[in-house]
């Protein structure tokens, strides 16, 4: 799960491309990258690490720019933007690519065309199997375009004749924006200096199905679900209401709703006032360790879940405390939290998780761990195994048909509204064969 940020067509286009790349900097604090494209010259930066305003360029910023911050997954660790003579292209998805890496594939495929064009375009994504939102600068047009099932995001904004497009709303400079649709490309072309949106080209059948890890994990509390157009931190806040509608333990008078921060704040919010049980603000985040899901290795998730919270310990001595997260992978982090809470003198601890249990690999959704490694798959769903293991007094989680309801969905379809074979096993559906 990456980060794509650019602007087409604008003026102080580097300023805009850092500070859009740094409101992503959640999607991928591994490296970044910006590619600026002003009047015939390019300009290429890669760098390690966080964003860093340091270190911009600060040449003339009128043109097209491409920024990317990663987060590196098992199909590729390339950095991104990538360019090769008059095309530069990122893009933010997992792709089936067996004999090339991905990057490599789109980039000899692009650059194979020769002139770059909507039809062939069309051709070759059409043969991708995977999920992905891509954004291309060719010559003085933008190319965007989304997987047909719709599981990657990809926005877009105006200002005049600026188009800025982005992973997530929360780092558009404008007022509003339009969803890039699932299967369809869209072609801008700067015309002496005005923006033309040329075409909306559908790739063929398409369905929309966005990533449901995106809903209460990686997308920023502020930025709109486009499908509902509900934010991220809505949904998480019902997610906690309905947790609390499903909950079958009663808890004594001497209990206290802690979240894990930063993800498990809405959720608890809305378990918390849902239930009458008081919040408190137990667990302190330490803002300077990055997130220890998107980490490369187990060891680097282990040594960042060991340094990046501490408990108050007069917020829970002789308290039962229930500790709300937005998931649970692999426990890394849970049962680093749990043996603090332990210490820090907890009477009880009842860990609920705002999400159903994650049973299934989900290539096309989110990079998640080999199936053996996932928590749940490893003890059959077994909740009170698993409890133990984590050492926690109770375990629950939400239920699949709760989370869509708290998407602002009425229930969960046939073919689902969103991708979500992590809990389910559901593939997403074959358009090919409709064809």
């Amino acid at each position: 799960m990456c980060g794509i940020f650019g602007v087409f067509n604008g003026i102080d286009i580097e300023k805009y491309t850092y500070t859009g790349l740094q409101s992503l900097q959640h999607r991928g604090q591994n490296s970044y990258g910006v590619i600026m494209k002003t009047k015939n010259k390019w300009y290429e930066t890669y760098h390690p690490g966080l964003v860093n305003f340091n270190n911009m360029i600060h040449e003339e910023s009128i043109g097209n720019s491409i920024g990317h911050v990663r987060y590196p997954t098992n199909t590729s660790n390339q950095m991104q933007p990538i360019r090769e003579g008059n095309f530069a292209f990122a893009y933010n998805g997992q792709i089936e690519s067996p004999n090339m890496n991905e990057a490599i594939l789109i980039q000899e495929s692009l650059k194979n065309m020769g002139e770059i064009t909507k039809e062939k375009l069309k051709t070759f994504l059409n043969t991708l199997k995977g999920a992905f939102a891509i954004a291309i600068l060719y010559e003085d047009k933008l190319f965007l375009a989304r997987d047909r099932n719709g599981i990657r995001p990809l926005v877009i904004g105006f200002d005049d004749e600026m188009v800025f497009f982005s992973s997530e709303t929360c780092a558009l400079p404008t007022k509003s924006f339009i969803n890039i649709l699932p299967g369809s490309i869209y072609e801008f072309i700067n015309h002496n200096g005005k923006t033309h949106l040329d075409s909306i080209y559908e790739m063929g059948l398409s369905v929309n199905q966005p990533c449901l890890f995106e809903s209460f994990y990686f997308s920023r509390p502020d930025s709109i679900f486009a499908n509902t157009n509900k934010s991220f931190y809505e949904i998480r806040h019902s997610s906690g209401q309905y947790l609390w509608k499903e909950e079958k333990y009663r808890f004594e008078d001497n209990s206290v709703v802690v979240p894990v921060p930063d993800s498990g704040i809405p959720s608890a919010v809305g378990y918390s006032e849902s239930s009458g049980i008081p919040l408190t603000f137990a667990i302190v985040r330490n803002q300077y360790v990055g997130r220890s899901f998107i980490q490369p290795s187990q060891d680097a998730r282990e040594l960042i879940a060991k340094t990046k919270h501490t408990v108050n310990k007069n917020l829970v001595k002789d308290q039962e405390v229930i500790l709300i997260d937005d998931s649970l992978v692999r426990g890394t982090t849970s049962k680093s939290l749990i043996s603090k809470l332990r210490d820090a003198g907890a009477k009880e601890i009842h860990l609920r998780i705002a999400s159903p249990p994650v049973l299934y690999s989900d290539y096309y959704g989110i990079d998640l761990p080999d199936t053996y490694l996932l928590l749940a798959k490893q003890f059959d769903n077994d909740w009170d195994m698993m409890a133990s293991v984590l050492g926690v007094d109770s375990l629950g989680y939400l239920s699949i048909e709760s989370i869509y309801m708290a998407h602002g969905y009425e229930e969960r379809n046939d073919i689902p509204q969103l991708m979500d074979r992590c809990f389910t096993g559901q593939i997403p559906i074959d358009l090919d064969k409709f064809l």
